[in-house]
């Protein structure tokens, strides 16, 4: 398993702050990113119309289309640190000086590119059943389990994962309000269990594919702001 530590690759590292961008939506995607640690969040729209769309995480690419050689393409997302966040950036031309001068190194981080483009082909295969249901509240809990399934952290206490509720009013259309009663609800009935800002914990799985259809068919009407 490659090292995105080792000194070959010290002077393409960086280090961001939470909030930091790695590149804005529709930029030109001339440049490549490894996550070695800390977690980005892709999102559609500009600051206060800012939607979630997704995560990255450590071992992870961004970009990778470069190792293959397709070129001036945009970016479909915005990159935004999430944490603190320490990553390789790699220009294309950086790109083609590593594949002569150190090409054992250049195909371990093909291997990489490779990897992750995989897992996410998996991963939009997971995230399009979920929304073969027509009901709204079938199509929550499916989504729901994938993101704890697919990006939840596991911990001593369960899998923790961050839950912004644009997220869901990207994928399903769901108000915050609407959002916020669910996840109300589950902690009521000790399912999940909030542990920081957007961040939750999950207790109990099998009881939250049970009561989430519940709770949605069970919603209140919100005033519309």
């Amino acid at each position: 398993m490659i090292n995105l530590n080792s000194d070959s690759l010290k002077k393409f590292k960086l280090n961001l702050l939470p909030g930091s961008y790695l590149f804005a939506q529709d930029a030109d995607a001339d440049s490549v990113f490894f996550i070695i640690s800390g977690f980005v969040v892709l999102c559609n729209g500009e600051w206060e119309n800012e939607t979630f769309v997704n995560y990255v995480g450590p071992g992870e690419v961004l970009g990778e289309h470069l190792f293959f050689g397709i070129k001036n393409m945009k970016r479909v997302y915005a990159a935004k640190a999430n944490t603190e966040v320490q990553c390789i950036r790699m220009t294309a031309d950086e790109i083609e000086k590593l594949k002569t001068s150190d090409s054992p190194l250049y195909a371990e981080l093909l291997k990489l590119c490779g990897k992750t483009s995989y897992q996410r082909l998996i991963r939009a295969n997971q995230l399009i059943h979920c929304f073969k249901y027509e009901k709204k509240e079938d199509r929550l809990m499916h989504l729901m389990v994938y993101l704890f399934d697919t990006f939840g952290k596991k911990t001593e206490r369960g899998l923790e994962i961050y839950l912004p509720s644009s997220l869901f009013k990207f994928y399903i259309q769901m108000s915050k309000e609407e959002f916020q009663f669910c996840l109300m609800e589950l902690e009521k009935s000790e399912i999940i269990k909030a542990v920081g800002n957007d961040i939750y914990l999950l207790q109990n799985r099998l009881a939250m594919m049970q009561k989430l259809p519940k709770i949605v068919d069970e919603l209140p009407s919100f005033p519309i702001i």
